[in-house]
């Protein structure tokens, strides 16, 4: 799991905490960094997150969950290759302006 923001995001302010249950077959997280509450449930056997209450299934190859953006709404994706292409960040529209606003919104972060 990696959790990312703006540079510092997680040392802001001075309320940290973590909790961690592993309750049967479901690991469950729930941190608080920079005044930021982030939360994790994982099945290993089902290969299912739930992350920042998104529902995520991992890939069989796949063993990492990135969110981005902690700090603001957060958006959970894995960079890779078949998510870029999956948000066709290549498409657009008549529009450019509103092309590169939604480029600046998803399609940059996504790329890194």
């Amino acid at each position: 799991m990696l959790w990312r923001g703006d540079p510092g995001w997680f040392l802001r302010g001075s309320n940290r905490n973590a909790k961690y249950s592993g309750a049967g077959s479901t690991f469950t997280a729930a941190l608080s960094y920079g005044g930021v509450p982030l939360s994790l449930s994982y099945e290993p056997t089902r290969r299912t997150a739930v992350v920042q209450g998104t529902s995520v299934s991992l890939l069989d190859q796949a063993n990492v969950i990135l969110v981005d953006n902690v700090d603001r709404v957060p958006m959970v994706s894995g960079g890779s290759t078949e998510i870029l292409s999956f948000a066709r960040c290549e498409a657009g529209t008549d529009d450019e302006e509103a092309n590169r606003r939604l480029r600046a919104l998803m399609c940059d972060d996504l790329k890194k």
